[in-house]
């Protein structure tokens, strides 16, 4: 015969369960689904970033368009001081990921463009990303230092 529960256990569970993922109503079946707060977070993610570039001076089409069909469909191309900058909101499973697939769709576009360096709006992931990676990474505030890595 089974044993009987007792509600406050059955309670306690439920609650710690709630505090670590969250239900959803599967309207066409009627099924609860439960979902943990890792599968949630485990997929790809939305990094915005920013490459500073060298190798041309100013926009064309030529070099818009080459851009473009190498990948880089998720940055907009802008200059400063003259400086060419891509400012990607890229999707990837990591922040390495990120740049390292953004650096290979500039290269592969075959404009003769150059990554600079990286910026990044949390400077604290970059000062962690800048040892992991050979490209230069700094926060927005760092001035182009015109140091060549591609």
């Amino acid at each position: 015969m089974n044993k009987p529960a007792k509600l406050s256990d059955i309670k306690d569970a439920i609650e710690i369960i709630m505090d670590e993922s969250s239900s959803y109503l599967n309207v066409k079946t009627g099924e609860v689904v439960m979902i943990t707060d890792e599968e949630m977070n485990s997929g790809p993610k939305t990094y915005n970033l920013v490459l500073v570039l060298t190798g041309f001076s100013g926009p064309t089409g030529h070099i818009e368009d080459a851009l473009f069909e190498a990948g880089c469909n998720d940055a907009l191309l802008s200059f400063r001081d003259n400086s060419p900058y891509l400012e990607f909101d890229r999707m990837a499973i990591n922040i390495e990921e990120a740049i390292l697939s953004a650096i290979k769709d500039v290269v592969s576009a075959n404009i003769g463009a150059r990554v600079l360096h990286v910026e990044l709006e949390d400077s604290i992931i970059a000062s962690e990303i800048t040892g992991r990676i050979s490209v230069p990474v700094k926060s927005p505030a760092k001035n182009v230092t015109g140091k060549h890595v591609l």
